[in-house]
């Protein structure tokens, strides 16, 4: 966005300068204000009003600067089906929100004669009131910010550096400035600029700019410095940069250098960003808050052209860890911008996290379930790829995560979700697919070697029940808006199996109500040879069949059905009367209730 800010400004320093060369010629002689929105909407290939305008001397009898005062500078939005090389009236555009793209209250500014005689600009006490910017698309995608007439192409079109013409601004105020942009897909960003301050002593002195105002709401400070108007005028030779901005309690640094300063283009250079907490995020980004969430990060800043980079990544996301690198290519005409993130993080408390978005955040009434829904022509695409040494939630501890997936028009890639668990490794793949106004889910997963004791720990039951190493293999399917309605057109299945381990003989003989509880528990264990449960899903119910469950002192059987809608399940478990003691009854046991 900032570099159609330069393209704007060049526009503007074109209307600045024809007026200097009428003044020249026409001062205190003629009016030149019909003259001069003639030649500058002709220059500019846009239609220029300018409400009053007056020209005079600053010193007469010395032949100082000349002054020009200047309200109602109105510059219109570009009329797509009128282009400027056609010989047809001017007209504002049906598609713009606003029938000027600039307009400026009023403008102030003394330009030195003689060094304009020799095609040198020096301009002084410069002052600017009430700019109002408006950059948006038309129907085809061209930005308003198109100056084929200066030759200011459109995005994607090959373009060298914008340097400079022999110009020098000692000192400019700009109050109370407003600009909005449009973005393909509708957002507004908006910028207001309460004051701004820009000085420099000579050609050869350091710019200095200074401004403060909003980004969306978001009050901010920024403190630039340039290298000099002269170096400005040697690009592509790269610009020393210095800029510091300020919100809140955060604090963004960039130093390093610009080989297209006007464009905001070819940086390189060291970020480094502070911020107490996420709350100017939040704001700047219309996005829920995490709560006491600190931000330091450092790395290395890069663009070039539409490629915005971020390497050497290092900081910490409030007491967690960050390394890794992001990318940021922005889309062409009516193409996404695409993210990759690559990153690597510590440890990180999950809970708190969300605890915070929730104590933070109105959240609307929704449907029930996950929503399913994919963007089929999304406004940004993203590849990510983060892994996470530990991952806590309350009680429940991941080891060694690791995400990777796409976002895509029509269509999510989950191409990893892999953790340790339970002393085991679960692995997740799957795709959600743009169907109607819902999506099409698919998931498989699979669970290699956890412990049962700890998956039985971690539930709230007896540990001691089970010991040994479970492998289950799991497949999802559904279609739906949320995961709510995907149930009810679902199938799926899932293999839950062990071999090895131990079964609690207190537990086995309860399951084959074996009389002799009646006088004493059973001690120890008894070895599992074998362990199988096999569960078929389908629109939302559960089948359990078989389970099985053979041990060297009896085998027990069972199955049932669960109702994912209501909550319930019914399950029944028996022992085998040929694998059981003489005192075992061997009697089914029936579970019922909600779960």
């Amino acid at each position: 966005m900032i570099r159609r800010i330069g393209f704007v400004i060049l526009g503007l320093a074109s209307v600045i300068f024809l007026v200097a060369v009428a003044a020249a010629l026409f001062v205190s002689r003629m009016d030149v204000r019909s003259w001069v929105e003639s030649l500058a909407s002709a220059r500019l290939g846009r239609a220029v009003r300018i409400e009053t305008l007056a020209i005079g001397w600053a010193e007469p009898l010395k032949l100082g600067p000349l002054t020009l005062e200047l309200t109602g500078l109105h510059l219109a939005n570009p009329p797509w089906a009128n282009p400027p090389w056609a010989n047809r009236p001017w007209a504002n555009p049906p598609w713009g929100s606003t029938p000027d793209m600039v307009a400026v209250g009023r403008l102030h500014a003394e330009l030195a004669l003689w060094p304009l005689l020799h095609g040198a600009i020096r301009l002084s006490h410069v002052a600017a009131e009430r700019p109002v910017i408006v950059l948006e698309r038309d129907p085809g995608g061209v930005g308003n910010w198109v100056f084929p007439a200066l030759g200011i192409k459109p995005a994607g079109a090959p373009a060298l550096p914008a340097a400079l013409a022999d110009a020098v601004i000692a000192d400019m105020v700009l109050k109370d400035g407003d600009l909005t942009f449009r973005t393909s897909s509708g957002n507004l960003l908006r910028v207001h600029v309460t004051q701004a301050d820009l000085t420099a002593a000579n050609a050869s002195a350091p710019i200095h700019l200074r401004a403060e105002g909003s980004y969306n709401d978001l009050k901010l400070a920024l403190d630039t410095t340039l290298e000099s108007f002269a170096a400005l005028r040697r690009v592509p030779r790269p610009v020393a940069t210095e800029a510091v901005v300020t919100a809140k309690d955060s604090v963004l640094r960039f130093k390093g250098t610009m080989t297209d300063p006007i464009g905001f283009d070819g940086i390189k250079g060291r970020i480094d960003l502070d911020a107490g907490s996420s709350e100017a995020f939040s704001e700047a980004f219309d996005q829920p808050r995490i709560y006491d969430s600190k931000l330091v990060l450092r790395g290395m800043l890069e663009k070039h052209g539409d490629l915005w980079r971020v390497t050497e990544l290092d900081g910490a996301i409030a007491d967690t860890t960050v390394t890794g690198e992001i990318g940021l290519d922005e889309g062409k005409r009516g193409q996404p911008d695409h993210y990759e993130v690559n990153l690597d993080l510590g440890t990180l408390d999950l809970k708190r996290l969300t605890d915070g978005m929730t104590a933070h955040t109105h959240v609307a009434p929704a449907r029930k379930g996950i929503p399913l829904r994919v963007e089929k022509n999304p406004g940004e695409t993203f590849k990510v790829r983060i892994g996470l040494a530990q991952v806590d939630y309350g009680a429940y501890r991941l080891n060694a995560a690791r995400v990777e997936g796409s976002v895509e028009p029509s269509r999510i890639v989950l191409g990893k979700l892999a953790f340790g668990m339970a002393d085991g490794r679960v692995e997740v793949t799957g795709t959600d697919e743009a169907v109607g106004d819902g999506g099409h889910l698919r998931l498989n997963a699979a669970v290699s070697q956890a412990s049962a004791a700890r998956l039985l720990a971690m539930s709230g039951a007896d540990a001691s029940m089970l010991t040994g190493k479970l492998d289950v293999r799991a497949a999802l399917e559904m279609t739906g808006v949320t995961t709510e309605d995907g149930l009810r057109s679902s199938q799926g299945q899932a293999v839950v199996s062990m071999s090895g381990g131990q079964m609690s003989r207190q537990f086995l003989q309860m399951a084959s109500i074996d009389i002799r509880l009646l006088f004493r528990k059973g001690q120890g264990a008894t070895p599992v040879s074998c362990f199988l449960g096999v569960f078929s899903e389908r629109n939302g119910a559960v089948t359990v069949s078989p389970l099985r469950l053979r041990t060297a002192d009896g085998t027990l059987f069972g199955g049932g059905q669960l109702d994912l809608f209501r909550r319930t399940l019914d399950l029944y478990v028996q022992s085998q009367s040929d694998t059981t003691n003489f005192f075992a009854l061997d009697l089914p046991v029936h579970i019922v209730g909600s779960f």
